[in-house]
């Protein structure tokens, strides 16, 4: 009698992204809305993995990003193509499977909430920036308007 099929077999690419899709994080993401104990998890898997965040993520930010669900996938399918050869299924599942999901969740944190939290500091930044510094008075509006002096004073010259 032979081994097992789960030890002697090996998930195909369809096998290994079906299994990521029924992952807690992938699950949880894509769900309608999330309560806070799925937040407190996802907040505690990614502080656990070495990536403490200022802020307080949850997959109601992460989902903000306009692109999410595109890039979601997209970071899911390198994932999976990376994580070649799978091994047998029962491998696959005991030390691919953990390895696959947190590379996942700190990709998605990183490349597209992180993104968005930082995309929303610096547009709010810089349009403050710009209506203090060239409102009249501003640096920018003096050094503006001095530009358009000479110019002027340049064209009569001329």
């Amino acid at each position: 009698m032979g081994e097992p099929w789960y030890q002697t077999q090996s998930p195909s690419d369809a096998d290994a992204m079906h299994s990521m899709q029924n992952c807690w994080f992938y699950q949880s993401l894509h769900a309608d809305e999330n309560g806070a104990k799925e937040n407190d998890k996802l907040r505690t898997y990614v502080k656990n993995n070495g990536m403490p965040t200022m802020r307080l993520i949850t997959f109601e930010n992460i989902r903000r990003n306009p692109s999410w669900k595109e890039r979601s996938l997209s970071i899911l399918q390198e994932e999976v193509r990376a994580a070649k050869p799978y091994g047998s299924y029962r491998g696959f599942c005991t030390f691919v499977m953990p390895g696959l999901i947190k590379n996942y969740v700190l990709r998605m944190v990183r490349e597209v909430w992180a993104t968005q939290i930082i995309n929303d500091i610096v547009s709010e930044w810089i349009s403050t920036w710009i209506e203090q510094r060239f409102a009249p008075g501003g640096n920018g509006y003096l050094h503006a308007h001095r530009d358009f002096v000479d110019r002027s004073a340049m064209q009569v010259d001329e």
